[in-house]
């Protein structure tokens, strides 16, 4: 947990959120995601740790320019070392 660095960050301010809908909705989807990948926008972390890939997926991931894995990937790239 501590290499983790796990910090909460207040929620994206609604018109982050609103830019982020318009420019991500057609590639994800789902609405009720935006305020997750805008709130993961403004935290810049390493990757998007994710149980839908279908809706945070490998055209989403190019777009925004964050890595997204599953919980198994995530897993695995632990077991590898990486």
């Amino acid at each position: 947990m501590e290499e983790a660095r796990l910090v909460v960050l207040p929620a994206p301010e609604d018109n982050i959120i609103q830019k982020t809908y318009k420019l991500y909705i057609a590639t994800m989807r789902h609405k009720a995601d935006i305020q997750i990948l805008a709130a993961a926008l403004l935290a810049k972390p390493d990757f998007i740790l994710s149980g839908n890939r279908e809706h945070f997926n490998d055209l989403v991931a190019d777009k925004c320019g964050i890595s997204i894995r599953s919980c198994p990937e995530f897993i695995e790239d632990l077991i590898a070392g990486r």
